[in-house]
């Protein structure tokens, strides 16, 4: 990876291993099932069905697509001890309700510890301060790829947005 990470908040949780496979599921359910399975792999002690049913949860409340082609499926689990955020790249991209229509093909998978809101904020905030800035959001959708998809969110070369954003998520 190029030189140091373009937001210092989100680089605490996008560490190497960080990126899913890639994503080929149709539909809502399929992309969480294989989020599920994907962050399950990585976190010894959190089951799948867990994930799974904590991201079910969070979707039933409304979708987790914030636009432009990004998804943050999120949830917080008694089993997670610190955050922990995966990324997973959709080619095809996928309906995942999102309010200006366009199919999600890049997924932050957020999941916090159950007593952990305050961390579980911040790293939503991190998310939607790095997908504020439209140079940002279009050098990660032309990823190829789970590695080049992280190595592109952690480049330092393109330019950030300065100011901070609230996302309801």
């Amino acid at each position: 990876m190029a030189g140091p990470a373009s937001d210092p908040i989100l680089a605490r949780w996008l560490r190497p291993g960080a990126a899913l496979p890639e994503l080929t599921a149709s539909s809502v359910e399929g992309i969480l099932a294989e989020l599920a399975d994907g962050v399950a792999r990585t976190l010894p002690g959190v089951s799948r069905a867990a994930v799974l049913d904590g991201f079910r949860e969070r979707e039933a409340l409304g979708t987790t697509a914030v636009g432009g082609g990004f998804a943050i499926p999120h949830c917080r689990l008694a089993a997670v001890r610190e955050i922990q955020l995966r990324v997973a790249l959709c080619p095809a991209g996928v309906d995942f309700g999102a309010a200006d229509g366009a199919p999600v093909r890049v997924f932050f998978a957020l999941l916090a510890p159950q007593s952990g809101a305050t961390a579980h904020l911040e790293a939503l905030r991190a998310i939607a301060r790095f997908l504020r800035d439209p140079a940002r959001r279009a050098h990660a959708l032309a990823a190829h790829g789970p590695d080049d998809l992280l190595e592109r969110l952690l480049e330092s070369d393109v330019p950030a947005a300065a100011s901070e954003v609230t996302a309801d998520v």
